[in-house]
């Protein structure tokens, strides 16, 4: 697997994939619906995946793909296979609302791990890119995060849960942000908001959330030398490897890593 190549065919593809999505954007010509719930799905994500699964064949035919829209399960033993990771537009809710904090994420990975991430968002020109070993950069060049060691001066971001799902955890959760850090921010797309650790924007980004959302979006922050992990301990007993473990993701400048992780380490 020559690294350089998968990652040009990737930011092509991410690109191409924003351009689509934009244009749909702008001229309103999209449909949305909802998978379940809350959940929504546009025809923007449906024709943005099939775009980018079209691409990347093209370099690499028969590689497993695990893709939010046609492809969302996927076996524990082919999660060690090579692999695609892919979401068409992460942040779908700020797409249909026109709110432009959305992004295309495809990530690349082997036996487990994260070995290339792209995550490109059309609307703030901005395209994160990573590939293991070599760094990460934004628009090309080299991203630092913010070198911070108190909590007091930290500003953290989050996720909820869909509509009147969320628990007392998470409500205890932002009651120590608010307590012991700088601020709190919810923007709504989880793979920019780990790369906003990796950039220095923020401090931290705590959330449960898939694959898709983060797979790429991780290896950039830890090229840039944020550290990534989870909220609890890893379970090899799951037979999931540990860099595609979603269940309380979290991620955060090395200066505070430690001890955000063990303020937000409440109980249920």
């Amino acid at each position: 697997m020559d690294k350089a190549k998968v990652l040009q065919a990737a930011t092509a593809a991410a690109i191409k994939a924003g351009n689509l999505i934009k244009s749909k954007r702008l001229s309103g010509d999209f449909s949305l619906s909802f998978k379940s719930g809350v959940d929504p799905v546009t025809s923007a994500d449906i024709e943005s995946e099939k775009l980018i699964i079209d691409q990347l064949a093209t370099i690499m035919p028969g590689t497993l793909i695990l893709a939010e829209e046609s492809s969302p399960t996927i076996s524990t033993s082919d999660m060690l296979k090579p692999l695609w990771i892919i979401d068409p537009i992460d942040g779908t809710t700020n797409y249909a609302y026109n709110i432009p904090y959305c992004a295309v994420c495809i990530a690349y990975a082997e036996r487990g791990e994260i070995q290339v991430g792209v995550v490109h968002a059309p609307f703030l020109n901005e395209t994160y890119t990573a590939v293991r070993g070599q760094g990460a950069q934004l628009n090309g060049h080299t991203l630092i995060p913010r070198q911070t060691t108190e909590l007091k001066m930290a500003l953290v971001a989050t996720g909820f849960k869909g509509l009147r799902q969320g628990t007392a955890r998470e409500i205890a959760q932002l009651e120590a942000i608010m307590k012991n850090c700088r601020d709190i921010r919810r923007f709504g797309a989880a793979s920019l908001d780990i790369c906003a650790v990796a950039s220095g924007r923020i401090d931290g980004y705590y959330e449960t959330i898939k694959p898709w959302d983060f797979a790429a979006a991780a290896l950039v922050a830890s090229e840039s030398g944020a550290r990534v992990g989870s909220l609890i301990d890893y379970d090899a007993a799951t037979g999931i490897p540990r860099e595609l473990v979603g269940q309380e993701f979290f991620v955060a400048s090395a200066g505070v890593y430690d001890k955000l992780r063990a303020l937000l380490q409440v109980p249920d």
